[in-house]
């Protein structure tokens, strides 16, 4: 009888673990710059002869498919209004971790006297495969920098 209570006990489920939900998906809510040089690479120049640069951001994969473009410039940005937040109405959603995307940061010059096109302030990549492993798997936030500009995304993983 013993030999039974034991084997009964011994073999019971441990209601104490949880099987692991693997995410399937991520959505960026949102975007942020951080961080971000003022001054043009390698140089003492403004980015805009006469006040601070006009700046837009844009999402690009891999291959240069634009997946978000901001339709928003925010006009002569000083350090002062840093943080630049963008909410991203429709977020953009994929399925696909191993495609990484890249987040421009640019000066839009077209409205300037003279015109000229619109320069690269920065662009930050980011491989959303690196976040679905490890002891923190999918953060509700994520940043990276990259040759001065800090960029902050906003997640949802389903």
């Amino acid at each position: 009888m013993l030999l039974i209570i034991a084997l009964f006990f011994g073999c019971s489920k441990d209601d104490n673990t949880t099987a692991e939900v693997i995410k399937t998906k991520y959505k960026i809510t949102s975007v942020t710059i951080t961080q971000m040089p003022f001054t043009k690479p390698g140089t003492s120049t403004i980015w805009d002869v006469i006040n601070g640069p006009d700046v837009f951001m844009a999402l690009l994969t891999d291959n240069n498919t634009n997946i978000y473009a901001n339709t928003s410039t925010l006009s002569n940005v000083t350090n002062a209004d840093i943080p630049l937040p963008w909410n991203l109405s429709t977020p953009y959603q994929t399925s696909n971790f191993n495609d990484p995307i890249y987040i421009y940061v640019m000066d839009n010059d077209t409205d300037d006297i003279p015109s000229t096109s619109n320069e690269t302030i920065g662009i930050v990549p980011f491989n959303m495969l690196q976040y679905t492993i490890g002891t923190n798997k999918y953060p509700s936030m994520v940043s990276q920098t990259s040759n001065g500009v800090m960029i902050k995304l906003n997640l949802t993983w389903e």
